[in-house]
């Protein structure tokens, strides 16, 4: 009768908790068990890459963002398998990266594409899958299973209650950014209950940026500096008006808003941005073209306080993401 109970109130407790973490209450406050990581603030402490050695388009990215990387920051490296690692391991020795004790090799046993951004919400200690694969490719599939494969060392892993890419989101100290593209993968929740499954989610308030946005990934477009301050992309012709209205929207919102050079191209989703950044305290590394509007880009996170490490992403952008969509920050000072 005892172990009845016992496991009875256990039963209970486990249901009590799965209605607070996917927004049963009514509270409105965005309490959940874990918070989003930040795209700003401390310094990187341990970071997640995809390392995939035929992908040769992604390794002047690679190189430029890992030999300005701060020689003591854990890398997390996931492979196919013990052979893409070897091979992997020669490409860090090629490319002069310090201190290769720090990169710590897992494998997935499938084939993988160096996109690691989209699969996964890391927050502190929970990393959350979408509901269910990715409808592209085979690898994208496979990739899939990647947060379990990360899994461990104080992080569990749990099925998101809405569906996303990473790069749909993106996140300070106080608040998380989203915009109609997420709402669009979620056709069956309303907008209101949404937010609370992001907010509980994230831990973090939601500043929802509604109307006619870019269709893309926030990232792409949008880069917080601090809680009050961001940066929105600023681009001539058809995506104008939609960026204009990010921009707007966050001023009305209270934000402090400065605009960054961005250019479309023919090519569906290949941008030249330099919002795709990852900033570790007061150093940005900050995606470059080699064209003139590089050095724009630099003045302007100069002007804003910080050191500019550029990273080479020419063999990238045209694939439809940059710099940040390559990697997720697991942890910051």
């Amino acid at each position: 009768m005892k172990k009845t109970l016992v496991t009875l109130v256990a039963v209970v407790g486990l249901l009590l908790g799965l209605k607070f973490v996917f927004g049963g209450g009514s509270d409105p406050a965005p309490v959940a068990p874990s918070r989003i990581v930040t795209d700003t603030g401390g310094e990187l402490r341990e970071i997640s890459i995809h390392l995939v050695p035929e992908a040769a388009f992604a390794h002047a990215a690679w190189r430029d963002f890992l030999r300005g990387l701060a020689g003591d920051v854990d890398v997390v490296v996931v492979c196919e398998n013990g052979e893409a690692w070897e091979k992997s391991r020669e490409l860090l020795s090629e490319w002069r990266i310090e201190n290769l004790a720090r990169f710590h090799p897992r494998f997935l046993h499938a084939a993988l594409t160096p996109w690691n951004r989209d699969r996964m919400i890391v927050t502190d200690r929970i990393l959350f899958a979408p509901p269910a694969p990715h409808r592209g490719g085979e690898k994208r599939k496979n990739e899939w299973k990647v947060p379990w494969v990360l899994a461990g060392f104080g992080r569990s892993v749990e099925i998101a209650p809405f569906h996303f890419e990473g790069g749909d989101l993106i996140a300070t100290g106080t608040h998380v950014f989203a915009t109609e593209v997420l709402a669009s993968r979620n056709p069956t929740i309303s907008r209101e209950d949404l937010g609370r499954l992001i907010e509980t989610v994230c831990g973090r308030r939601l500043v929802w940026i509604n109307g006619p946005v870019p269709e893309h990934h926030i990232g792409m477009f949008l880069t917080p500096i601090d809680d009050q301050t961001v940066v929105v992309g600023e681009a001539e012709g058809e995506m104008a008006p939609a960026l204009d209205h990010v921009a707007e929207t966050l001023r009305r919102k209270g934000f402090r808003v400065h605009r960054s050079p961005l250019v479309t191209t023919e090519q569906e989703y290949a941008w030249i941005t330099y919002n795709n950044n990852v900033i570790s305290g007061k150093t940005i590394f900050l995606p470059t073209y080699g064209i003139d509007l590089d050095a724009r880009a630099t003045a302007l996170y100069e002007s804003l306080g910080f050191r500019v490490v550029p990273v080479d992403v020419r063999g990238l952008y045209r694939l439809g993401g940059t710099l940040r969509c390559l990697m997720h920050v697991l942890r910051r000072n």
